[in-house]
């Protein structure tokens, strides 16, 4: 409804935010003439409630465009109507838009309005046209090829730095398929043609931010703008009933973009998560989630969940000072080899159970506080840390309640004998905290909590259950994954070892108890004997030295 059919005495207020307030996120005050886009300097319309938004605050200028193209097309319409009829105003709009764009237009573009213009599938040369380098000879262009954005010889070039620089890194996208599809792609606005821009974007700010080839004001700008047609038209979900591969990985390469340009910590997570998310959904085996068998699907229900989870879990990372580097992942094992385990407990052949899975990880979604990421990191100083002995038996309780009220039935139907914890333990797998379980492991040992009278003492020697499973996700994960290398594995084994040997200093267990504690740092340092064997092999000989000796 456009604000200029309504009386002043009709609506002091609207009902909705104006148009342009949707799009940039912004707080409307719902007036005819909002302060927002006063301030801003755009054109307060209330036309529809917009179903797509677009980036936070990059947008205005983009507003500003559309609304001043939309006045010159209506004020060429009007003038054409009184002199010349049917054909000939398209002429005089093709004309006006040649003249603008400074390319050969095959056909007359048709006109949008501003509200039109802000749909996700709009072409590239109906919103704003790129300017193209001046260098770049570019003969005949239509409105839906890549051309409009970069030349196919630019999009080459970055492409081929791409996989020197960047797939090494992150190997997921297959060479032969994405070279196949580029060879033959039409059109700009599809979700193919999507993802070469993403891909485009994200090597361009490799460029000027990582390897600095090209730092120029020029090179940044064009940046800028690529990213822009690429976020206008990726408003969709990363996982949803029509999902498909190229949508999933420009979330990976937006995600990664704006890690590098923005170092935003938190952006990175997104990114390791996309990565798997991509895995998980079969990459070249599934077009869409429908596609998938139904273990596909429940493997790509778990992965959402822990995407879920572990994004609210990143939101609430504060005062965090990490440098994270190009091709680390601050995810542990790949996710595919810390899950396998899991996933063979279950019986995920029913939509039931996956409703079921996903309900059981949203209960827990509420309990990821900053200080347990913190710990869970090992970026908390153990002597000052925030987390009481209070929140740490309710961690506890919560998991229990949670897989006894939601799910009471998955694990012990598939393998009786797995104990409580073993439970809890694979869930916080799902979760991707695999290492809060050490810090509850130390903290416990600290504060010197006494568990035996929680939940009718089914806890009271859960210490040494978390020393069995962690000893279980390091023999079974494949620990010389690209992803552990680079996250300190060696710090967080050491940690583990560190807090075995103070728990058993601290506690006075039985001899069977002992050994099998000592069995499980055993188990420890099979794994790792062979990446550094001087290093590891006398630190671990002495960690079990001393405690034997206490």
């Amino acid at each position: 409804m456009d604000i200029t059919l309504i009386s002043p005495g009709m609506l002091p207020t609207m009902n909705q935010s104006c148009d342009q307030c949707q799009v940039r996120r912004r707080k409307c005050n719902r007036a005819l003439h909002c302060s927002m886009c006063i301030k801003a300097e755009l054109q307060c319309t209330y036309r529809t409630k917009l179903k797509k938004r677009g980036p936070r605050g990059t947008i205005v200028e983009r507003l500003k465009k559309m609304q001043e193209d939309e006045a010159a097309q209506n004020s060429t319409a009007s003038r054409s109507e009184t002199t010349i009829a049917g054909q000939a105003s398209n002429q005089v709009y093709s004309a006006s838009r040649l003249d603008e764009v400074d390319i050969i237009h095959p056909t007359p573009a048709p006109t949008r309005t501003a509200s039109e213009a802000l749909n996700f599938d709009v072409s590239p040369l109906d919103v704003s046209p790129l300017a193209l380098a001046p260098t770049t000879t570019l003969t005949r262009v239509t409105t839906s090829s890549l051309s409009s954005v970069l030349t196919m010889a630019e999009i080459d070039n970055l492409v081929t730095k791409y996989f020197h620089h960047i797939h090494p890194c992150y190997p997921f996208l297959d060479r032969e398929w994405f070279l196949e599809g580029l060879g033959t792609i039409e059109h700009a606005d599809s979700v193919f043609g999507t993802m070469v821009l993403a891909l485009c974007a994200l090597t361009m700010a490799f460029i000027t931010e990582v390897i600095r080839d090209d730092e120029s004001e020029e090179f940044r700008v064009r940046r800028e703008r690529v990213i822009a047609e690429v976020t206008l038209r990726h408003y969709t979900r990363a996982l949803g009933s029509n999902t498909t591969l190229e949508q999933v990985i420009t979330t990976f390469h937006l995600g990664l973009y704006f890690s590098i340009v923005f170092g935003d910590e938190a952006g990175h997570f997104r990114v390791a998560e996309s990565a798997h998310l991509a895995r998980s959904m079969g990459l070249h085996h599934a077009s869409t989630y429908v596609d998938m068998d139904p273990a596909q699907r429940s493997r790509t229900m778990a992965v959402y969940c822990f995407v879920v989870v572990r994004n609210r879990a990143c939101e609430l990372r504060q005062g965090t000072s990490q440098v994270v580097c190009l091709g680390q992942s601050p995810l542990l094992p790949s996710f595919d080899d810390a899950v396998d385990p899991a996933y063979r407990l279950f019986s995920m052949d029913t939509r039931t159970v996956e409703i079921s899975h996903l309900a059981l990880l949203t209960n827990l979604f509420d309990v990821v506080t900053p200080e347990f990421c913190r710990c869970a990191r090992d970026q908390c100083d153990l002597n000052s840390c925030r987390l009481s002995p209070s929140d740490i038996v309710n961690y506890v309780s919560k998991l229990e309640r949670a897989a006894a009220s939601i799910c009471p039935k998955t694990f012990s139907a598939v393998q009786p004998a797995l104990s409580l914890w073993d439970e809890v333990w694979w869930i916080e797998v799902l979760m991707g905290q695999q290492w809060i379980a050490a810090h509850i492991w130390h903290m416990a040992v600290q504060h010197g909590i006494d568990i035996s009278g929680l939940e009718g003492g089914k806890f009271q020697r859960w210490p040494l259950e978390i020393a069995d499973t962690v000893a279980q996700v390091l023999t079974t994960a494949n620990l010389r994954s690209v992803h552990i290398l680079g996250t300190g594995l060696a710090h967080r084994l050491s940690y583990i070892n560190s807090c075995g040997s103070q728990y058993l200093q601290a506690t006075e267990v039985e001899e069977q108890e002992l050994e099998r504690a000592l069995a499980n740092l055993q188990h420890i340092s099979e794994v790792v004997v062979g990446w550094d064997p001087r290093y590891w092999t006398r630190r671990l000989q002495q960690s079990a030295t001393h405690t034997c000796k206490a």
